[in-house]
């Protein structure tokens, strides 16, 4: 619900291709990154958490071929999994 009203993503998204598909993950991996600093961010001010660290995220899919986390961006940009095309 949230991602349709508030994101704009809808059922629609799963029938684009995948670089398409991979902006999609793009913007949502954004998101999450924004959420959770501000969440940190939040317990810092309330003297909950020592430290207010930078943010990173990074959405993984596990191949399953060589067993590897890959960027689930750069699966979907690339349409194959790069340390499985790598000879």
């Amino acid at each position: 619900m949230y991602l349709q009203n508030i994101q704009s993503v809808t059922a629609d998204v799963q029938y684009t291709i995948p670089p398409e598909s991979a902006e999609t993950v793009v913007r949502i991996e954004s998101r999450l990154q924004q959420i959770l600093r501000f969440i940190i961010q939040s317990h810092h001010g309330r003297d909950e958490l020592p430290v207010a660290p930078d943010v990173e995220t990074n959405i993984q899919v596990v191949y399953p071929d060589c067993e590897t986390a890959v960027s689930a961006i750069k699966y979907l940009k690339l349409q194959t999994c790069p340390n499985c095309s790598v000879e």
